[in-house]
């Protein structure tokens, strides 16, 4: 049996329910721990959600060792949904409308075969320790750090067989982690997530789609997404998503929502399940990891190289703010990204690329008063840039397209690996009178000044701002101003090297700015 997404409930004697994600292989079910958050959150108590989390492990420990498990507290089930009108070949199209008596549920009692707890996730959330759980509502996104911290590299290995004990889950997780073992991960890959969010059985298998974002870890294990998920989306199975057709299991979820300085993420994490699976079999020692290719990128069938872009997109920092670049020239070192980053310390601009931390000029802002906000930085030759192509034409409506830029990051962070982030999304709206190109990509602080990119490598804007509702950033309501608006004065200025070419940017049009009247948020 391929993996499929399942729904997993777990009860617990004296803290309660709750239902979540998981993938089921034959008769085994993965569970993340996750799972288990909101048995340590109940609202009634003023019990440490710790110490909960100790007893509800020690509980789970307990079932692998107990010979009766019907005197352990806590039990767990699978909830399964199948609908009959769903084609044979597994693409999930649908052959006639759905009738009732076609569509079964089942629930069956599962049983604890291994608690185990994924020994890389350091390394992982090393690089993305600015993701905090600093939201003020007490909602199960608000999961204080610390638990987080316990829970994320927990998994429960689970089986649904009716023999009173686990037998041969370790070779139904073998084979599974020999069909995927040559499954290559690489930023970009369409991602297709079946989850059941909120943990509601009734949106049991619920479809997602998204890219990989971003690998990170040493190993290149762990899994940055756009892929819109919600809570209850932990532990659900990431399959490739190529040209539309669902294949292999590559990643399972492990953390959907969080924030950041009072800023909703929109990304989600996952785990590489090539090395989760190798990890629960022990099979770490056997050195046959498949390599991260940082040069492989399928959107619309054009391929980005990632080490190109690395040197085409760079991080800037001016004091406390900070953002991305666009290299537009890389002979004269030239780099175009947003004014409200730099325009209030010209002195203490830097940029990030190949040669290190180097100190930029800052050869043109525009004003607060002008609607596009653009700044031109100088960080001279032999800098080891390269440039992206200025588009000839101009986006449609409804156009694929990625935004790539340095996310949510550190200068340290960034220091370690220079890759930028992408996220894919379409063109949402386009404005005639020289308003913002508005898009649907994933995007937070950081990726200001980045690039809007069509594939491979052609330029269609920078990105600047975020739609702001009732104090909440809206990560997928974007917007970038369009290349046709700065391509004739950075043309006149490579030419000529005369900043006055660059004032034509400090548009004061009425109809322009009210294009650009919109309660947005820097990025």
């Amino acid at each position: 049996m391929n993996p499929h997404g399942v729904c997993v409930q777990v009860e617990h004697a004296s803290f309660g329910s709750t239902k979540g994600s998981g993938i089921q292989i034959n008769d085994v079910v993965i569970a993340h721990g996750m799972l288990l958050a909101p048995l340590c959150l109940a609202k009634n108590d003023d019990e440490n959600p710790i110490q909960k989390l100790g007893i509800v492990m020690k509980n789970i420990q307990s079932c692998t060792q107990s010979r009766n498990p019907r005197s352990i507290p806590i039990k767990f089930k699978v909830l399964t949904k199948k609908c009959l009108c769903l084609s044979k070949d597994g693409s999930g199209s649908i052959q006639e409308y759905c009738k009732p008596d076609s569509c079964s549920e089942s629930v069956e009692d599962a049983r604890v075969c291994s608690l185990y707890t994924y020994g890389g996730i350091q390394d992982i959330t090393n690089e993305i320790c600015n993701w905090t759980d600093d939201n003020t509502d007490s909602t199960i996104t608000s999961l204080d750090i610390k638990l987080v911290d316990r829970i994320l590299p927990v998994f429960i290995i689970l089986t649904v067989n009716k023999t009173p004990k686990c037998v041969g889950f370790e070779e139904i997780l073998y084979t599974a982690y020999s069909a995927i073992r040559n499954v290559s991960l690489y930023p970009g890959l369409p991602l297709l997530i079946e989850s059941t969010p909120f943990g509601n059985f009734s949106l049991v298998n619920s479809w997602s789609q998204g890219i990989v974002s971003k690998v990170i870890g040493s190993k290149s294990d762990g899994i940055i997404t756009d892929a819109r998920l919600v809570h209850g989306c932990e532990g659900a199975p990431i399959y490739s998503f190529e040209k539309g057709v669902k294949g292999p299991l590559v990643g399972i979820v492990i953390q959907t929502l969080s924030w950041c300085s009072g800023e909703r993420i929109g990304f989600s994490l996952g785990l590489s399940a090539q090395h989760v699976l190798k990890d629960v079999l022990g099979l770490q020692t056997i050195t046959d990891y498949i390599p991260f290719s940082k040069s492989k990128l399928e959107i619309s069938n054009s391929k980005v190289n990632m080490e190109d872009l690395s040197d085409a997109v760079v991080f800037v920092r001016c004091q406390h703010k900070w953002g991305s670049g666009v290299v537009i020239d890389a002979a004269s070192g030239l780099i175009l990204t947003c004014s409200h980053i730099v325009d209030h310390a010209h002195d203490s601009v830097k940029v990030l690329c190949k040669n290190g931390n180097v100190k930029a000029r800052v050869m043109y802002a525009s004003p607060p008063s002008s609607p596009y906000d653009l700044a031109l930085l100088s960080v001279g030759r032999g800098m080891g840039l390269k440039q992206l192509e200025l588009a000839d034409t101009p986006p449609v409506l409804g156009e694929k397209v990625l935004t790539v830029g340095y996310p949510l990051s550190t200068e340290s962070l960034v220091a370690a690996n220079r890759t930028p982030t992408l996220t894919a999304g379409c063109v949402a709206k386009l404005s005639q009178r020289g308003g913002p190109i508005q898009t649907t990509c994933c995007t937070h602080s950081g990726v200001s000044g980045g690039a809007l990119l069509r594939p491979p490598r052609q330029l269609l804007g920078i990105v600047v701002s975020n739609l702001q509702c009732d104090k909440i950033i809206m990560s997928s309501f974007n917007f970038a101003t369009s290349v046709e608006h700065f391509r004739t004065p950075i043309h006149e200025y490579l030419i000529k090297k005369d900043p006055s070419c660059l004032q034509s940017l400090s548009v004061n049009n009425n109809c322009v700015k009210m294009e650009w009247a919109l309660p947005d948020c820097k990025l």
